[in-house]
């Protein structure tokens, strides 16, 4: 059974169409990754996920059970991160974690706060008030809260995209651990994260779905050969010359780094680029292939003018 269900989702804002017949599957014990642009339809499809907004038509379902605007029977089976979490900065975190758990009716609620403090690491920092706490701390607690209920599912939404470079890899390597025992529906617009952490992605442009898949299956799709070539000092022609080249896509240079996108791998096995490049006589500090980053495979499907 899925995670996640989704069949024939839409939702219209007056004349606007938010989202376009959206249906796609999540499996379980994964982190998916939800991508699109701006105003693509993330937020939307998520406030209908979680039963806060209602769908024009179509239906979703949550470890088999549907979920239906304004009831609340679904509830238990997901935890539920906004991207702008609201805390009581007077609480302390054992306080507030104490309040969500008396809102889910939890009986041993001393051990589940406990647990989930555990999880996310902020045993330390349970009795200091929420006002002093740093934005990954923030975080960090606002995934604690999602995890009192001990959901199946949680729903993420932009969990990472405030955070300096430290509160990101710390709550990232939080989500790695959750996913033994949680499926992770995350929603960001952090491409590298995604490369870090996610199994699955759905990519959504315009309120439709461009494509849902293993991101290593759209990685190998959409893959182009791309070879990098770092010399010791500004190689000056040496792009201009391989852009002449008819096994040449593309070229981008950045300093002392040349990238060449490659019709055919075929043409490293006969060293033509290796050729192309010795002429010049600079000396070669790298060469090698680069392998397809998500933020590739994301232009290649939206497109760079979206």
């Amino acid at each position: 059974m899925s995670a996640i269900k989704i069949e024939n989702l839409s939702k219209v804002f007056g004349d606007f169409k938010a989202l376009d017949d959206l249906s796609f599957e999540v499996s379980e014990n994964c982190v998916f990754g939800f991508l699109g642009p701006n105003g693509a339809g993330k937020t939307t499809t998520i406030r209908m996920l979680v039963g806060l907004s209602r769908p024009t038509s179509g239906r979703i379902f949550i470890d088999g059970e549907e979920v239906v605007f304004g009831k609340t029977m679904v509830n238990n089976k997901f935890g539920y991160l906004p991207e702008q979490p609201a805390f009581y900065g007077w609480m302390t975190g054992e306080e507030y974690l104490s309040f969500i758990a008396d809102l889910f009716l939890i009986k041993d609620k001393e051990t589940e706060i406990k647990r989930v403090l555990t999880l996310v690491k902020l045993t330390d920092a349970k009795s200091r008030r929420i006002a002093g706490y740093s934005n990954g701390m923030k975080q960090r607690l606002g995934i604690a809260q999602a995890l009192i209920n001990k959901p199946k599912v949680l729903i993420l939404d932009e969990p990472v995209s405030a955070l300096d470079p430290i509160g990101r890899k710390e709550v990232l390597e939080i989500l790695l651990d959750l996913k033994k025992d949680h499926t992770i529906f995350l929603s960001t617009h952090i491409l590298s994260d995604v490369d870090r952490i996610c199994d699955d992605v759905a990519i959504l442009d315009h309120g439709k779905l461009i494509t849902v898949a293993k991101l290593s299956e759209l990685k190998n799709e959409y893959a182009a050969p791309v070879l990098e070539i770092e010399f010791d000092e500004d190689p000056k022609g040496v792009a201009e010359e391989l852009r002449k080249e008819k096994w040449v896509q593309k070229v981008e240079q950045q300093g002392e780094i040349i990238r060449v996108w490659l019709k055919d791998e075929a043409v490293i096995d006969k060293n033509l680029p290796l050729k192309a490049v010795s002429k010049f006589n600079y000396g070669i500090v790298h060469y090698g292939m680069l392998q397809l980053q998500t933020e590739d495979l994301f232009m290649n499907l939206v497109g760079e003018d979206k």
